[in-house]
């Protein structure tokens, strides 16, 4: 009977010894390589003429991005942000705005121009003309292509200029008005019975006219006010929290406001405002304001029990809000859907409904515990309508 000789396992264990670290080691470079790659570079998306684009770049200006992306540009075309852009943020959406032939027609004048500016007045600013906001602009496709190319037509109605006098005050207006009559509406200027007006209120308003409103009896005085321009914040989501600039300086306007006034020995004992009329509109404030999230990382389970507590949902809420908020973004404050424009870690649709900075954690979950709460009653009922509907 032939013995059988039992073999050692000692060579099958070095070998998958051998296997095991050989693998880690290979992971461990292709994690070192790809950290090298990503490192430095930024998503550029690009929206040009309905089309949309990506890269991936170390670019160091938005400049130097395109050309490496490979877009041709004309002189007049505008790109948003600006193409010395800094590129900082690790994603920016591009906008490209093609130049197109435009003919200005302003009365007997016409002046035809390459430009990607969006705004009558963007446009007429470009070629030097003058724009008041009492004048009227249309844009239409032009009908004469043998003239105008196949382009735009931006026809300007002028608007009147006429020399009132408005209870004592010299003051040179534009106008729309038909009348004098539609003047006084435009105005609003409101005329009681001892009101005098210089013209019949149904004469036609006629260039460089002029025109007289007094009041019989009372005496009045008016002045010019300053009016205070408003501001408005343009949410960049490719800028940081804590970033603003102002990008267009605001100006104040003026208006000339006329008081009635009533004087006894020498005092004004009553003084009310009978009209007030625009002399310069207030030209609005522009700023430029980051919301782009850049705190802890969002991932670890500590950010996300610091966030929860800091926005006030009850710690019994905290599981159904963990997977409402892990399907909408991942728990990722940054995120943003493109096609909609939710944005934020509960996707708040639109972007505007959240107080505060929408792309700010503790903000948007303050937003939804409010909405949670008011639209489903509460944050389990939400889970739940949430299991049937895919959305909330």
């Amino acid at each position: 009977m032939k013995l059988l000789r039992k073999k050692s396992l000692w060579p099958y264990f070095m070998l998958t010894f051998l296997a095991v670290f050989s693998f880690f080691a290979i992971s461990k470079q292709i994690k070192t390589v790809q950290a090298e790659s990503i490192k430095g570079e930024h998503l550029i998306t690009f929206y040009d003429r309905g089309t949309t684009s990506s890269i991936l770049t170390d670019a160091k200006t938005l400049r130097d991005a395109i050309k490496e992306a490979k877009i041709n540009l004309d002189q007049s075309d505008i790109v948003e942000p600006s193409l010395d852009e800094q590129l900082v943020s690790s994603n920016y959406d591009v906008n490209i705005y093609r130049a197109r032939p435009v003919t200005i027609i302003d009365g007997p004048t016409r002046i035809r121009v390459m430009t990607a500016y969006q705004t009558a007045k963007q446009i007429a600013d470009s070629v030097g003309i003058k724009l008041y906001s009492e004048d009227l602009t249309t844009m239409s496709l032009s009908s004469d292509l043998a003239s105008d190319g196949a382009g735009l037509n931006m026809t300007i109605t002028r608007a009147k200029t006429i020399k009132a006098n408005i209870y004592g005050k010299d003051l040179e207006l534009k106008t729309q008005a038909k009348t004098v009559q539609d003047f006084i509406d435009e105005k609003k200027l409101t005329l009681s019975e001892n009101d005098r007006v210089s013209m019949n209120l149904s004469s036609p308003i006629s260039e460089n006219m002029t025109l007289k409103i007094w009041r019989e009896g009372k005496q009045t005085v008016s002045a010019d006010e300053e009016i205070e321009f408003g501001v408005e914040e343009i949410k960049d989501a490719n800028r940081y929290i804590g970033y603003r600039e102002i990008s267009s300086q605001g100006k104040k306007g003026i208006r000339n406001v006329t008081y009635e006034v009533e004087i006894k020995n020498g005092e004004i004992i009553s003084r009310n405002q009978i009209s007030s009329v625009i002399i310069t509109d207030p030209v609005k404030e522009i700023i430029i304001v980051g919301i782009k999230y850049n705190g802890p990382d969002f991932k670890s389970t500590e950010t996300k029990q610091l966030w929860l507590t800091n926005s006030g949902i009850s710690q019994l809420d905290w599981g159904y809000v963990d997977f409402i908020i892990s399907k909408e973004s991942n728990w990722n404050p940054n995120s943003v859907n493109r096609s909609s424009g939710a944005c934020g870690l509960a996707q708040a649709l639109p972007c505007s409904k959240v107080p505060g900075t929408p792309l700010d954690p503790i903000d948007n979950l303050k937003w939804a515990n409010d909405y949670a709460t008011k639209r489903y009653g509460s944050w389990e009922k939400a889970y739940n309508f949430w299991l049937v509907h895919k959305w909330w």
